[in-house]
């Protein structure tokens, strides 16, 4: 298991779990639910926003909560 933020971009793996009730709240109502793929399609310079694919939503979400990602 890894953090989302350890993934390279382009590389699709799948949601297992949240590391944070709160954020996993906020994820979970934009769509980003376990057990659904996910990539990075982008990472913004000096450690900002990544940009995510999560089924077939896009989303951009801050690096904060792209650490609490737990995915397999």
């Amino acid at each position: 298991m890894k953090k989302l933020t350890e993934l390279n971009t382009n590389t699709i793996s799948v949601v297992n779990s949240f590391s944070n009730k709160m954020v996993a709240k906020k994820l979970i109502t934009m769509g980003v639910l376990p057990n659904r793929e996910i990539e990075i399609l982008r990472k913004s310079p000096f450690n900002g926003a990544f940009y995510i694919r999560v089924a077939k939503l896009f989303f951009a979400i801050r690096k904060e909560e792209a650490e609490n990602i737990i995915v397999e």
